[in-house]
């Protein structure tokens, strides 16, 4: 997870790697894209422009990264991506929490 801003106020989102397709996906807000390594690596380390840094990173231990291994289709595809539905009751609460901030 990047935090891009500073302690008062920022951004947040996400990079995953699929390991099948051997590809980082951007997951921002209801953007999502394929990310090169070399920028991941980059804004984790806070090397990029701006204040971006990671502030979370999540691991996977090797029982369940083994049973990962074992799926041999990809978990994720760019054209998913513009399939996915979020129910309008949550949209609306989503836009109330918004509103109020």
């Amino acid at each position: 997870m990047i935090h891009d801003g500073l302690a008062e106020n920022g951004h947040y989102y996400v990079y995953v790697y699929e390991r099948n397709q051997k590809v980082w996906w951007k997951l921002n807000d209801h953007r999502v894209s394929i990310a090169e390594e070399s920028v991941v690596m980059e804004e984790a380390l806070g090397n990029s422009k701006g204040y971006k840094s990671a502030c979370n990173l999540f691991y996977i231990n090797k029982h369940i990264l083994d049973q990962m291994n074992q799926i041999k289709v990809p978990l994720y595809h760019e054209s998913q991506a513009l399939t996915i539905s979020i129910p309008k009751e949550i949209r609306d609460k989503i836009k109330m929490d918004n509103c109020k901030f």
